[in-house]
């Protein structure tokens, strides 16, 4: 690194200045220039589809935020520190709420890019952040960020090892959320629309559907300074169906007994929110967790005589059993269900055997997810890692046994071949899954369903 400089951004940057600052709710216009928003810009990439435009004569008075290609954007205000280069199939367009970082010919704009989107570059971010009402990265702490300069090609080689392995982990990434909506598709192709139902079901309430239904503790439970083997669920902890352990509260033992006196939760019970932001979401409980519930929280174990908790899941999850909790919300700033009318939600009660086929659907499915989890992690790491040995100069040849750049990028080249080969497979597993139940559900037949999932035996 004896090449390396320490300079700051001011020194190395043509122009460091601010997306525009002000009101923009009359300046919008069906067609024109692009205007650039803190939710267009994503790490190395741009997200158009939700892209405003502007008039050519708005634009011409904001030409202090007149982006142009080669612009380094990063965001000011929620997902502070991400950025990304403006390329060169946007050569017009302005923004707001954006810092925007005019690179010299001394510093490569991808260089930049990576920088800001390492955890060493958000962790600045983070540190510099102001405002009282709304926390936003300041221009001023910008400009005088310190940063670690290599030579030119170093700056370019740096960058193109980072974006393979920032395309690994977003393939990682979209292979995991192609399963996000999945089994909900199959809910509703095996089961139908639950509230119209087109399959002529019989049909029922919730309650019937189950052998016991539990609310919370109405007290706040106490939480333990650490982690213990007891998990309190909020309704923060349940994402998209399933629950996330990444900011989970625990309890003592103590605790955990007064809060479990009504039941004690068990594997397969459908834990649901019923309050707040997040209501109307539901996950079951893994195996090997031992949890109670916090507030707002409601539990659900299947009568199995009569259901799976799969097809209970499956059911609070659907978007028409979220619009039956709507139309009996009350409150505005922090909706709740009661307990009785969530008990009566209207329901169909498909038979059995159908139940478990969609069961065994979730249960090989979710073990998909896992190991889609896992290589998602693992893509993140490698990202992070990867830029941390970069920014130190440890990806610098400097000696006949270093490893060249070319390798590290043969070795991404792979993983990123294999990310795409397992994505293309399970978009076609799901495709085979819904042929299949498109033209077998109906018969009710009851052998066991063969559905083969890339990773699955």
């Amino acid at each position: 690194m004896s090449n390396w400089k320490t300079v700051r951004l001011e020194d190395v940057c043509r122009d460091i200045t601010v997306g525009y600052v002000g009101s923009m709710t009359k300046e919008y216009v069906e067609e024109g220039i692009p205007f650039l928003r803190s939710q267009n810009v994503l790490p190395f990439n741009l997200k158009l589809a939700s892209i405003k435009y502007i008039s050519p004569t708005f634009h011409e008075k904001l030409k202090k935020s007149s982006l142009q290609p080669g612009d380094v954007v990063v965001v000011r205000t929620g997902n502070a520190g991400a950025a990304c280069v403006i390329p060169p199939s946007l050569p017009v367009a302005n923004c707001s709420d954006l810092v925007i970082f005019r690179p010299s010919t001394e510093l490569d704009g991808q260089y930049l890019a990576c920088l800001f989107n390492s955890t060493w570059g958000q962790g600045r971010v983070t540190g510099n952040l102001v405002g009282q009402i709304q926390q936003h990265f300041n221009i001023g702490a910008a400009r005088e960020m310190v940063i670690n300069l290599p030579p030119l090609l170093e700056q370019k080689r740096i960058a193109a090892i980072a974006q393979k392995a920032d395309r690994l982990r977003r393939t990682r990434r979209y292979a995991l959320q192609l399963s996000d909506t999945y089994l909900q598709s199959v809910f509703l192709e095996m089961f139908g629309d639950p509230v119209t139902n087109p399959k002529g079901w019989q049909t029922g309430q919730l309650n019937e559907l189950c052998d016991k239904v539990i609310d919370c503790p109405h007290s706040t439970p106490i939480y333990a300074l650490d982690e213990t083997p007891y998990a309190c669920i909020r309704s923060s902890d349940i994402q998209k169906g399933y629950l996330d352990w990444s900011t989970t509260k625990y309890v003592d033992y103590g605790e955990y007994v007064k809060r479990v006196a009504r039941s004690i939760p068990l594997p397969g019970d459908v834990i649901y929110c019923r309050e707040g932001a997040r209501f109307g979401n539901a996950a079951k409980i893994p195996t090997g967790k031992k949890v109670c519930l916090g507030q707002r929280m409601m539990l659900f174990r299947a009568d199995f005589k009569v259901a799976t908790p799969e097809f209970i899941w499956g059911f609070l999850n659907c978007e028409r059993t979220y619009q039956q909790a709507v139309r009996r919300a009350g409150g505005t700033a922090s909706p709740h269900v009661n307990v009785e009318d969530i008990k009566a939600f209207a329901t169909i009660i498909p038979p059995l055997p159908l139940q478990e086929k969609f069961a065994q659907i979730v249960q090989k499915f979710e073990r998909l997810r896992t190991q889609q989890r896992e290589a998602e992690r693992q893509a993140e790491h490698l990202f992070q890692t990867l830029l941390h040995r970069a920014f130190r100069g440890e990806l610098t040849s400097q000696h006949a046994k270093d490893e060249p750049a070319s390798v590290l990028l043969e070795e991404i080249g792979a993983e990123q071949a294999q990310a795409e080969a397992e994505a293309k497979a399970a978009t076609q597993a799901m495709g085979d899954a819904a042929e299949y139940l498109g033209t077998q559900a109906k018969q009710q037949d009851t052998e066991p369903i063969q559905l083969t999932l890339p990773g699955i035996e």
